[in-house]
């Protein structure tokens, strides 16, 4: 028996290697950043415990392979190649740990984990800290002694720093099992969460809780509408490996819930599921939300669906293929972008902004500071050029530049160059077939910029 687990174990790494490290690796060092990317590369470079939109796990992660490779697309993502790695081992180790295959036809078609190992995200250390969430967490569910409670304070604690959303995660956690509240062990932890914490409340406090503001009335308005619930229901289907979602849900029923940890599972996964079904009646859902609910349902139905070999193959053959053809679409971003006809393809996004549109934004600008009017210009401009570009947001939602206030240093007549979305001022316009063209400004000044969009200089530079 130890031997067939160790040669089971060997054949697991080698495929973790062979089909998620090395391809994401190689997908990494070749493909253009994306505009979030860039905008938390700029969070690196300013290092603080909160931003305005997440809190600051995904920059120290971008910190630290940068200071590895340099201002490299590889670099900007090394951790998040590696902490998928690692996360994939420890998912791995909460199975039974017999069903290599089984393991890897779930984890491989799960879109939201699959990516989320290749762009460097707020997903990418939710992926690994929410696994190392449910890690620690059946420790100590098992024997709840200091250190295991110490050490499940620290997960929550870091699940918090990568995204809000891990309150959810563990307030599902408590409902799933509601004698916690009954427990000394578990307001140890949950007084322990709260010191870890913190240092980001405070930078909330000295911000005006600038991010909780943002998330909780700074976002689209809120009003019902039946796309919203259907784009929410038809993406989750999609995300979770589309009918591998209908085997998922009908071996959990074939196959009852064990013990108290996987009844905790299931709750952060179809209960997370249920919760956001819920709030699609009032709100547009972000697709990527639920990437924790991947998570839980891999830890939970590896050995589950492995019953049912013959399913489990039929069911993930398409969604194996539909990946398939994305990551070769990213990798090959620049040859199948560029359609003139088509304004809604990603790829432009990660394509074609370092070799053209960067180059003939530079030229037309010829050597004059570059202002932005959004931050994904501002961010993408900023990581391909040696310059800091400020976003000024005079019609766009507000962002990190905004606390940053990188223009307050250009003099209001200072010539400048302004990148925006609007045809004003004579501009050029460089397209970017995906939704707006960049327009370009040169020989322009803040104090003319302002007048367009019926502000002034003060108020421009201090928001």
């Amino acid at each position: 028996m130890p031997m067939l687990r160790e040669n089971t174990n060997k054949k697991f790494y080698f495929l973790l290697g062979l089909i998620v490290l090395i391809p994401n690796l190689v997908t990494s060092a070749f493909v253009e950043l994306s505009y979030d990317e860039a905008y938390y590369w700029l969070y690196s470079e300013n290092l603080a415990w909160g931003y305005f939109d997440h809190p600051p796990l995904v920059a120290l992660m971008i910190k630290f392979g940068t200071l590895i490779l340099g201002k490299t697309e590889l670099g900007v993502r090394l951790f998040a190649n590696i902490l998928m790695t690692i996360a994939g081992v420890l998912m791995w180790k909460m199975t039974e740990r017999k069903n290599v295959y089984s393991f890897f036809l779930l984890f491989l078609t799960m879109p939201l984990v699959q990516f989320s190992g290749i762009f460097s995200l707020p997903d990418s250390v939710m992926v690994l800290t929410s696994v190392f969430y449910f890690w620690f967490l059946k420790k100590f569910i098992e024997d709840k002694s200091i250190i295991n409670s110490i050490a499940l304070a620290v997960s929550i604690a870091l699940m918090f720093y990568a995204k809000y959303h891990g309150l959810l995660i563990v307030l599902l956690t408590v409902f799933g099992n509601l004698k916690f509240l009954k427990e000394k062990r578990f307001w140890l932890v949950a007084g322990l969460v709260v010191v870890f914490y913190l240092p980001h409340m405070y930078w909330q406090y000295m911000h005006d809780f600038v991010s909780f503001k943002f998330h909780l009335f700074g976002r689209k308005e809120k009003h019902f509408s039946f796309s919203n619930i259907t784009n929410y229901v038809t993406g989750q289907i999609a995300l979770m490996g589309v009918f591998n979602f209908f085997l998922i849900t009908w071996a959990l029923k074939k196959n009852a819930v064990k013990n108290l940890f996987e009844k905790i599972l299931v709750w952060n996964s179809f209960g997370f599921f249920i919760f956001l079904f819920l709030l699609s009646f009032r709100n547009q859902i972000e697709a990527n939300w639920t990437v924790s609910c991947s998570i839980a349902l891999i830890i939970l139905m590896t050995d589950r669906v492995s019953k049912y070999p013959k399913r489990l193959v039929l069911c993930s053959s398409f969604s194996l293929v539909l990946i398939l053809v994305l990551r070769a679409g990213i990798f090959f971003a620049e040859d199948f972008s560029h359609d003139p006809m088509d304004n809604e393809n990603r790829l432009n996004e990660i394509a074609r902004w370092k070799n053209e549109r960067i180059p003939e934004i530079l030229k037309i600008c010829n050597g004059q500071k570059m202002v932005a009017e959004n931050y994904q210009y501002a961010a993408k401009v900023s990581f391909y050029t040696d310059q800091i570009v400020p976003g000024l947001h005079l019609d766009s939602r507000t962002s990190q530049f905004g606390i940053w206030n990188f223009e307050k240093n250009i003099k209001p007549e200072e010539p400048v160059c302004l990148l925006t979305t609007k045809n004003i001022l004579g501009a050029y316009r460089i397209e970017t077939f995906f939704k707006d063209p960049v327009f370009v400004i040169p020989s322009t000044s803040l104090s003319n910029i302002a007048k367009v969009y019926n502000t002034t200089y003060e108020e421009m530079i201090t928001h």
